[in-house]
């Protein structure tokens, strides 16, 4: 498989993240329904593949920015997705969830930290897409904006209106990204990957 083809298919994949995110997001942010939390989950895993796929192409540029944020906003949204769960389990009646979800969020804030690194992590890897060159410099502008904002509304419940807008600017960045990706836009990511057979 050529690095053109694996290039198109991760732009894909981080024009529909792109779209799904903050969608997700906006029917997730005023009340969870379990059909809106279902869309959330969906659109955080799109997220989780478009992550890996911004980092991959510009791997080598970004450096050790690069790798640090990367490694923060996977384990962030790891931790997002595992708080997910709990919360499904959580509307579909579980008490049980809803006291492991109160453990590991309040005792432990496993699921604090775990959104603190992906507010963190984004930060950083769009500070490396906007100082390697490689894909567009506002794209990068973009991701690291919308970690910005989303930061005051994982520290203060009362800032959460906050989390659609961020959500609203990573996911134009991914778009503007994605769409780069799939029209080759970017051709000094090419070296990037090796070439598959």
């Amino acid at each position: 498989m050529e690095n053109r083809a694996i290039f198109r298919a991760g732009g894909l994949v981080c024009i529909v993240s792109g779209i799904l995110l903050p969608l997700g997001v906006i029917l997730h942010f005023p009340i969870v329904t379990p059909l809106a939390h279902t869309v959330y989950m969906i659109a955080l895993v799109w997220f989780l593949f478009a992550t890996v796929v911004l980092y991959t192409v510009q791997a080598r540029q970004t450096g050790v920015i690069g790798m640090g944020g990367f490694g923060l906003a996977i384990l962030g949204l790891l931790s997002a997705l595992i708080s997910g769960f709990f919360t499904m389990l959580e509307l579909a009646g579980s008490s049980e969830a809803h006291n492991v979800f109160m453990f590991a969020y309040v005792n432990v804030p496993i699921f604090m930290i775990g959104a603190y690194a992906v507010v963190m992590g984004f930060l950083l890897l769009g500070i490396a897409t906007l100082y390697s060159g490689i894909l567009s410099r506002w794209a990068g502008a973009l991701i690291a904006l919308g970690a910005v904002v989303n930061l005051p509304a994982e520290l203060v419940m009362s800032m959460m209106f906050l989390w659609p807008i961020a959500a609203a600017l990573t996911g134009a960045g991914l778009i503007w990204i994605g769409g780069g990706l799939v029209t080759g836009q970017y051709p000094a990511a090419a070296p990037a990957l090796p070439e598959f057979e």
